[in-house]
């Protein structure tokens, strides 16, 4: 058997910097800054925004925008932890990564509203309007 014929005594490895790669691993980096900074019950709304700003450095807009409203943190988005663990200025320090709320984090947003009885931002989200199934918001 010739030099030719013979396979690589091993296969060739994935380039582990390639761009799929390092795009997925950003954003499960921010996703688990995110999960620990909504989670932890000392952090301060300066704190929020610093991580929230590099993690968003990191994603385009519109992928840290979804990432924030994925219920991946036990069955509940990223806003819903912040509202629930630090109020509305930990909120606000995320909100303004989400120009639009879709209609599930809508909901979650309700529920966290419901559950610190912030009557107030649930007014100011103007989360109390009927969603039905055909409902785009």
């Amino acid at each position: 058997m010739s030099k030719t014929d013979t396979p690589p005594p091993y296969a060739p490895r994935p380039n582990l910097f390639s761009f799929p790669w390092k795009k997925e691993q950003q954003t499960i980096d921010s996703s688990s800054h995110i999960c620990y900074i909504v989670s932890t019950p000392n952090a301060t709304p300066a704190s929020i925004a610093k991580i929230a700003n590099e993690c968003a450095a990191t994603l385009s807009p519109a992928q840290f925008a979804r990432l924030l409203q994925q219920p991946n943190i036990e069955g509940h988005t990223a806003l819903y932890w912040s509202i629930v663990n630090h109020g509305r200025e930990g909120f606000s320090a995320l909100a303004t990564f989400v120009p639009k709320f879709t209609p599930a984090c809508s909901s979650d947003l309700r529920l966290a509203c419901i559950a610190t009885s912030d009557h107030e931002l649930f007014t100011q989200l103007n989360l109390g309007r009927v969603v039905n199934s055909k409902d785009e918001s």
